[in-house]
């Protein structure tokens, strides 16, 4: 997503420490680790810490029971 646009951002959630350590390494390799902010924690509690407008947001969680 950062790829498509030189402008915008992109943020994104992770609450297991597997995947967060994944998306570590991945942003220190990618060129556009500048445009990508990693929240660690649950997004439906993080969620409301945003600040500023976004233009659309993409879930591609886990659903809660």
């Amino acid at each position: 997503m950062a790829h498509a646009t030189a402008q915008g951002t992109v943020t994104t959630f992770e609450r297991d420490e597997t995947r967060i350590q994944d998306a570590r390494a991945f942003l220190q390799k990618s060129v556009t680790k500048d445009q990508i902010q990693l929240i660690e924690g649950d997004a439906f509690e993080r969620i409301e810490e945003l600040q500023g407008s976004y233009d659309f947001f993409v879930c591609g969680c886990i659903k809660r029971s």
